[in-house]
């Protein structure tokens, strides 16, 4: 009910729509960002919540980081928004919400060639991209097309280095201290049409956090007259944090509690044969709920400095007051940082550790549909070969032999296959008394067939 009002208000300034929530003054910018996006649209909240920890994770830069081994976690991240076509509002949730309040200067282009990438990552050193549809990139990967050395290049800035050399079209590009986030969007029919088993057993899909989200109809309502001054709030603390870290960069250690939870989760994840298939997805999504532990620790003071700020603007109907000085708007995030700094470290505690990983295991659910997907792909590929060399119908211990797959592998790809409707399951009754049985994978072609005495499956049309 609380949010409900924020969102459908028609005020016109946001003291007012302040006043109408007082408990917004104890909210994290993330929370505050969650509502604003309820009032620009009517995509997934789960969305909005993974889009405003990239947008505040990369205004941290690159010097921010957490101590654990074995080496730096960097705040950066690659953000994939998956979902069925029309009704997800992917795109809107990233290009219509999230994507204006990048500041300018580091706000990458929705499509790069990996020169473009290389060239504008030397210019600027610091991109977060709000790429477009991730299917054309998936798809020249898959084709070992030219993107194919985007997928390197992703892959090995993923770390965050302190510089990287590439030769591309004999050209050598040369970067120094590149920092790079982006995020894409992509239906769920593209996505698993251009997707195969390197792109995650190589690694490249892994390192991207994957979010699903659809949503049942939701009426489209006015927008709040003050959103476009709503919307420079959001800039105008996004860009602060910008000129703050990158003067003041912020080192993150997890107390003992938090080493302690965060093994559990390990543990759980590498030696749990539910996860078993999803093990090329694990390390880089317990990397990533390091991230978003630190990010949402920032989030809270970030919350604290500014949204108390506008909890005392009751007549506000502008920002002329915060947006005339950049020290001024500086001051309040640089007291509430420096209240929870010890020796120049911000501690990271188990509950930290705890709201990341309720936000990056659905992630990791999501990515087993991908993992077993592209699994099934592959098994299914395997027997094809066999049925090809060999022709049809065959018997199902040929298939088996010829193919090296095991027996719950071959019901997997048989299963598949017939449900393509790709093959026929035959069965064969070879003496009269019916005691010998096997399995035969036919085409439907019953004439001539060396079965047909002795099948018992109708398969002729």
């Amino acid at each position: 009910m609380v949010l409900s009002k924020v969102i459908q208000t028609n005020k016109e300034s946001i003291s007012e729509a302040v006043k109408t929530v007082p408990q917004l003054k104890k909210l994290s910018f993330i929370d505050a960002y969650g509502v604003y996006h309820n009032m620009r649209t009517v995509a997934p909240k789960q969305f909005g919540v993974h889009l405003a920890i990239q947008l505040l994770g990369h205004s941290m830069g690159r010097n921010s980081f957490c101590r654990i081994q074995p080496r730096a976690i960097h705040m950066n991240t690659y953000l994939g928004l998956n979902g069925p076509s029309g009704r997800g509002k992917k795109t809107t949730a990233q290009n219509d919400v999230a994507s204006p309040l990048i500041p300018y200067e580091f706000r990458g282009y929705s499509s790069y060639s990996p020169e473009g990438l290389m060239r504008a990552l030397s210019e600027t050193h610091n991109v977060n991209a709000p790429l477009g549809e991730f299917s054309s990139t998936l798809r020249s990967i898959k084709m070992n097309g030219n993107m194919s050395n985007f997928k390197e290049i992703t892959n090995d800035l993923w770390d965050v280095p302190s510089s990287y050399k590439k030769k591309l079209t004999n050209e050598l590009y040369e970067l120094d201290t590149p920092y790079l986030s982006m995020s894409t969007t992509c239906t769920e029919e593209e996505f698993y049409k251009n997707i195969d088993g390197p792109m995650v057993h190589g690694g490249f899909l892994p390192r991207w956090l994957f979010v699903y989200g659809t949503t049942p109809h939701r009426k489209r309502t006015k927008l709040p007259k003050n959103i476009d001054i709503i919307e420079q709030l959001f800039s105008i603390i996004i860009q602060s944090c910008y000129n703050y870290f990158v003067a003041n960069p912020v080192t993150f250690e997890l107390l003992d509690e938090a080493e302690d939870y965060f093994d559990e989760i390990c543990v759980e994840w590498e030696d749990n044969e539910d996860w078993e298939n999803v093990q090329p997805f694990v390390s880089r999504y317990e990397s990533y709920i390091i991230k978003y532990a630190c990010i949402l620790k920032i989030s809270e003071l970030v919350g604290r400095a500014y949204l108390t700020y506008l909890t005392k603007l009751t007549t506000l109907t502008n920002l002329t007051d915060l947006t005339k000085d950049n020290d001024v708007n500086l001051v309040y995030l640089v007291k509430a940082v420096k209240s929870v700094t010890v020796d120049g470290v911000i501690s990271i505690n188990s509950t930290d550790i705890e709201r990341a990983y309720h936000l990056i295991k659905p992630c990791l659910t999501y990515a087993k549909k991908i993992t077993q997907y592209v699994d099934e792909d592959l098994l299914i590929v395997k027997l094809k070969r066999v049925f090809d060399k060999f022709g049809l119908p065959i018997e199902h211990s040929k298939s088996m032999q010829y193919s090296h797959l095991t027996k719950p592998q071959m019901k997997i790809a048989t299963d598949t296959l017939y449900e393509r409707k790709e093959v026929t399951i035959a069965t064969i009754v070879q003496n009269k008394k019916g005691t010998k049985v096997s399995t035969v994978y036919c085409n439907k072609k019953c004439t001539d067939c060396m079965y047909s005495t002795d099948c018992t499956t109708k398969v002729i049309e």
